[in-house]
């Protein structure tokens, strides 16, 4: 188990003074310059941003979208969580999509309070019978699903000849048997239910 750290201690007057020197500004340049060299080489969010309208220059992630565009969209049983700006985020814009979030909530509460009960009780069915996403989610789910199954439970073989043949040859002699049965149990009864070593 990892052990907890404690508050971090105050800085000594020797770091105080490091920080503030000419070798602890030119090692964070420097190691500014390094990051963005990084960056430019990754490939950049083509989503237009809203503040300039131009292409978004954060680094992608792997679908082609930074964490902001769509980098991060929620799926499978996340699918209803809602992203809210990280700590490199302004404040301002977490709070506007929390109202955004609250408000939505509301309207459709307000939506569902309005309905009457057959229309409430549509509602529902429908809800317990489509999952979310649009179409082609649900398509894309089902042919897991179906792939699934199929993987997983054997289908019937074909009865091929010899296997026809083998059942038609078992079920005569099962037939027999039955015959034979019946035939062993009526003289039974007819000599009173002794033993006949002739059978």
């Amino acid at each position: 188990m990892p052990r907890k750290r404690g508050p971090r201690p105050p800085l000594s007057k020797k770091q105080i003074a490091y920080y503030g020197s000419a070798a602890s500004r030119e090692q964070r340049a420097s190691a500014l310059a390094k990051a963005f060299r990084k960056t430019a080489t990754l490939p950049h969010c083509g989503a237009r941003a809203k503040t300039t309208g131009e292409p978004c220059q954060k680094p992608a992630l792997p679908n082609g979208r930074c964490h902001m565009h769509g980098g991060k969209t929620p799926a499978g049983k996340h699918w209803h969580v809602a992203q809210v700006a990280n700590q490199s985020g302004s404040v301002e814009k977490a709070h506007r999509k929390l109202g955004d979030l609250a408000r939505r909530k509301a309207k459709r509460e307000a939506r569902v309070n309005a309905m009457s009960p057959d229309e409430l009780q549509r509602h529902r069915e429908w809800q317990a019978t489509h999952g979310p996403g649009g179409k082609r989610e649900v398509a894309r789910r089902n042919r897991e699903a179906r792939a699934v199954i199929e993987g997983t439970v054997p289908r019937a073989a074909e009865p091929t000849g010899e296997a026809v043949e083998l059942q038609r040859v078992i079920d005569l002699l099962e037939a027999r048997r039955k015959r034979r049965e019946a035939a062993t149990n009526a003289a039974d009864v007819q000599s009173g239910g002794e033993w006949n070593d002739e059978r």
